[in-house]
């Protein structure tokens, strides 16, 4: 019972990520950047952190450093996915594709490596299978790209339960601190130098705008550059700062930076907290089992938090919820 309420634990902190990640994705845009330097971020705090929880001693094992950039991989991957897709469908449907795919892929690698399957839990896939239908058709149009996020969400959020899974019944493996140590480290390591070329790409296309509105300019009348000097130069102090805004912005934008930047901090601490818990328990507990209770309980918040943003609880979404809540507790008999 206790590892149940371990799993609750890590399901009230699962939900809360979302939170985190849907105002980031508010305040930053969905960017292939933006969602980089928020997988980076959000890393390098854990890092830090978890480094330290461990008196600063990491131990290491060519398999778990293998599997930790599997799932540094798969993160960064995530996160870009999930930034993109919530320009696209509601933060519920983000989540419900999110942890079904965390729930439906990690139970049948168990089945797969010789966990049990009852009838009672094949009736909770069953229902599962349902609530995932729901959510594909109340996507509507999303278009490609809408599409082939929500569909990346769900396997590589599924792939987080199969390498923990893989990870945790391996005699090689390292203690599960030291391999979330390693993964956060790859993870922050990486989003640099994805950043770096992603940076310059920037830099030039920011230079080639400049040079045209230059141009513009200069074919302006002196009489209106006189004139416009001021909110000339206004325009470009707040287009070099990136907001586009103007001095006017000057401090809602550093104040929306700050916030934003804490989002991270706030997503590293609820999400490796949550992590360092289904570590834990996979020991324990079976994969078939773990995850459904994780799916169907952030399923069940999705609807709450997504309150928060304005988004309305439908009937659909309701449907939604209230399948994936049962299935999850048909898997738990």
């Amino acid at each position: 019972m206790q590892y149940y309420l371990f799993l609750l634990g890590a399901t009230l902190l699962y939900s809360v990520q979302f939170v985190f990640l849907k105002y980031f994705q508010k305040v930053r845009g969905t960017g292939l950047a933006a969602s980089i330097a928020f997988s980076g971020g959000a890393a390098a705090v854990l890092f830090v952190v978890l480094l330290c929880a461990n008196g600063l001693r990491i131990a290491f094992s060519p398999f778990s450093l293998g599997v930790a950039a599997l799932y540094a991989a798969a993160m960064i991957g995530m996160n870009a996915a999930g930034i993109k897709s919530l320009g696209y469908v509601s933060l519920s449907l983000y989540t419900l594709f999110s942890m079904l795919g965390g729930m439906l892929l990690p139970v049948l690698y168990g089945v797969c490596t010789g966990e049990a399957m009852t009838w009672m839990k094949g009736a909770g896939l069953a229902v599962l299978a349902a609530a995932l239908l729901i959510a594909v058709r109340d996507t509507g149009r999303p278009g490609l790209t809408g599409a082939l996020c929500c569909a990346g969400i769900f396997v590589l959020n599924g792939s987080f339960g199969i390498f923990t899974k893989w990870h945790q019944s391996s005699p090689l493996a390292v203690p599960t601190l030291d391999f979330l140590i390693l993964f956060s480290a790859i993870t922050a390591a990486a989003s640099v130098l994805l950043l770096i070329p992603l940076a310059a790409y920037g830099r030039n296309k920011n230079r080639r705008a400049r040079s045209a509105r230059a141009g513009t300019q200069a074919a302006e009348s002196c009489a209106a550059e006189e004139q416009n000097g001021d909110s000339a130069a206004a325009r470009d102090e707040g287009e070099t700062r990136g907001d586009g805004q103007g001095p006017r912005c000057g401090t809602a934008a550093k104040r929306e930076n700050v916030l934003s930047w804490a989002s991270v901090a706030g997503y590293a601490a609820v999400n490796g907290g949550a992590q360092l818990i289904v570590m834990f328990c996979a020991q324990y507990v079976d994969a078939s089992v773990q995850y459904p209770i994780i799916t169907g309980g952030c399923v069940l918040f999705s609807v709450v938090t997504g309150l928060l943003f304005g988004e309305k609880a439908t009937p659909r979404a309701i449907l939604r919820a209230a399948l994936a809540v049962i299935g999850t507790l048909l898997f738990m008999f």
